[in-house]
């Protein structure tokens, strides 16, 4: 039916709604009247009328056949249906404000998530970093350490080669030493240490210092040594300390170091085998 023939058509379209909306408006409503069309519409913003009609009961005779409208009638149902849209605006406005509000709260809820997430990630980086330079720290002090006793010692070997030279070139016999030259930088008695510190002066010079067992023999010392040379050869050597002097046998290499008075700490040097 178009708008010449049903009075309602026009007002609607007077109204601003397409005619074939406002069409299926009072089709699938059965002629019940502009409000109801109305109520439709405004529930429908999406529908443009050429869609499928919903399925509604058929209309009876007395919806079928409506009197015209007067103007008053028409004036009155305008304004209904005017404060009915305005107040459906404002409820979707008003619900479109609350899922706005909602949706702020999701991101800043995820925001702070995120935020505290990275705070963590942040403070335990840097407790990574302050432990691995506190480790650095102390491997640099105990390395320092190291190479002040090492340095100590072979003052001390110095000294004592100088003074051992003198004494042959006047003819006086030197004192022979207490203590190995090494149990200087130890405070742990001998008898009582469970290990002991060896530093090694190899063939070409340098040295080789580890730690090792008060029980393990000698030849674990040799063993070592051998892994670890780097002065290009391949030969067997033995041991000998200048303070006292002694060579140690083939026999010394199965004694634990403890029985070789090299506990808790001793300097040996590396000499070729004949």
């Amino acid at each position: 039916m178009s708008a010449a023939g049903d009075p309602n058509i026009g007002f609607l379209m007077e109204m601003g709604f397409p005619e074939a909306k406002a069409q299926k408006a009072l089709r699938v409503t059965g002629n019940m009247g502009l409000e109801a069309a109305m109520e439709w519409i405004l529930s429908h913003p999406d529908d443009d009328g050429t869609g499928v009609d919903e399925p509604v009961a058929a209309p009876t005779e007395s919806t079928i056949k409506l009197p015209p409208l007067t103007d008053e009638e028409r004036k009155a149902q305008a304004e209904k249906l005017e404060q009915r849209r305005v107040q459906l605006r404002i409820e979707r406005e008003e619900n479109e404000k609350k899922l706005e509000l909602e949706r702020e709260k999701q991101r800043r809820s995820s925001g702070k998530e995120i935020l505290e997430a990275k705070e963590k990630a942040q403070r335990l980086e840097m407790q990574q970093i302050a432990e691995e330079r506190r480790r650095e720290k102390e491997e640099d002090r105990k390395a320092k350490e190291r190479i002040k006793n090492i340095i100590a010692e072979d003052r001390a070997r110095k000294k004592a080669e100088e003074a051992s030279a003198k004494a042959a070139a006047a003819g006086t016999p030197l004192p022979q030493p207490v203590v190995s030259i090494a149990s200087f930088t130890s405070p742990t008695s001998g008898s009582s240490a469970s290990e002991t510190r060896i530093q090694v002066r190899m063939l070409d010079g340098k040295s080789i210092v580890q730690k090792f067992g008060a029980q393990e023999p000698l030849s674990a010392v040799r063993l070592y040594c051998k892994m670890n040379r780097q002065d290009g050869e391949t030969g067997d050597f033995g041991f000998q300390t200048n303070f006292p002097m002694r060579k140690f046998t083939d026999e010394d290499m199965d004694a634990p170091l403890s029985s070789l008075g090299l506990v808790p700490s001793a300097t040996l040097i590396a000499i070729r085998q004949p």
